[in-house]
């Protein structure tokens, strides 16, 4: 019989569980914003103290380690993701400019169309337009192209394009991520939406992920680090997206909530799972939960298959301020 060992990181605070063999244990640290790595280990340590058990013992004796986060709810909420440039469709530019949402995390100069063609034809139009992207202070480019049933082919074309431009060996390689790979939404709007938020989170994820992965391994552990996902599963770091992540630590309070509620013969129930930088509500109905294909994040629509909870950047830590002479609570959290 193995341990498992299941940690939730928020904005303030990171906790773990940990069962097995060697007992049970509950931990709670300070999430550690320079490196989130740093609290989960943290976390983690703690508990091989409290069970008796060396660390490096107790994640060679683990099958699985499975993290859920409000670090994508919180990135938004704070604006602090990266800088997204987008190439899109000539179609979908002229869609998206006459009503782009306020909240979609992209700045009107940083979108720019491409026009049908072959690589050949456009090459120099869109190797200008990542120039002036980059220039702009993208850090992750997103390819959004007209709809079609050749749209995988014309987006991975034009990804391979840049890439040739700015290989990654150069220190100016950029990160590019293809609308079609986040979602497949039937909406272009929507796909390009999801697409933009995916990228606006990604470099976040990816420093969390696989630093988190390197040093969970360096220290014993031998299986694949899962992450929880919005829709109450979980996946694999190298097969999961950033937006898939998105509120997966209050979307595992509203599962176990809809399991402890079935315990209790409790048809309806509302949760409320309130963190330091956010509260997030979430609703068991007729003994189970509610899921959606899409949600609304701040205006933004998106597709993503979620287990529907409501996020307010309302929590525990927030800092209460006075703007245009009114009291404001958040969005920013004292961590």
């Amino acid at each position: 019989m193995s341990h498992y060992i299941a940690i939730d990181t928020g904005g303030t605070f990171t906790d773990g569980y940990v069962t097995g063999p060697a007992g049970m244990a509950w931990t709670k640290v300070d999430t550690t914003p320079h490196d989130l790595s740093v609290g989960v280990l943290t976390c983690i340590e703690q508990a091989a103290d409290v069970l008796g058990v060396d660390l490096r013992r107790l994640l060679r004796e683990t099958g699985v380690i499975r993290v859920s986060t409000t670090v994508g709810t919180n990135t938004l909420i704070n604006r602090d993701g990266a800088k997204v440039g987008l190439l899109v469709g000539s179609d979908l530019y002229k869609a998206l400019l006459s009503g782009l949402p306020e909240r979609l995390p992209v700045d009107r100069e940083l979108v720019r169309p491409v026009r049908p063609g072959t690589p050949g034809e456009i090459r120099h139009e869109v190797i200008e337009a990542v120039h002036a992207l980059l220039e702009g202070g993208a850090r992750i480019v997103v390819i959004a192209l007209d709809s079609g049933p050749d749209l995988a082919e014309r987006e991975l074309a034009l990804r391979d394009l840049v890439a040739a431009e700015y290989p990654r060996h150069y220190l100016g390689a950029v990160p590019m991520l293809s609308s079609h790979q986040v979602s497949l939404a039937s909406d272009p709007k929507v796909r390009a939406y999801t697409a933009v938020l995916d990228g606006y989170l990604h470099p976040v994820m990816v420093r969390f992920f696989y630093r988190l992965e390197d040093e969970l391994r360096s220290r014993g552990y031998r299986h694949p680090l899962l992450l929880a996902t919005a829709d109450g599963g979980t996946s694999r770091v190298a097969k999961t997206t950033a937006i898939r992540t998105w509120g997966s630590g209050p979307v595992g309070g509203v599962s176990g909530a809809a399991a402890f509620a079935a315990r209790l013969g409790l048809d309806n129930v509302v949760t409320f799972d309130v963190g330091g930088t956010s509260t997030d509500i979430g609703l068991v109905a007729g003994g189970g939960v509610k899921r959606t294909a899409q949600l609304n994040l701040e205006g933004v629509t998106v597709a993503v298959p979620i287990i529907s909870v409501e996020s307010v950047g309302v929590g525990g830590g927030s800092i209460v301020s006075v703007v245009d002479g009114a009291v404001q609570v958040g969005p920013q959290s004292a961590g």
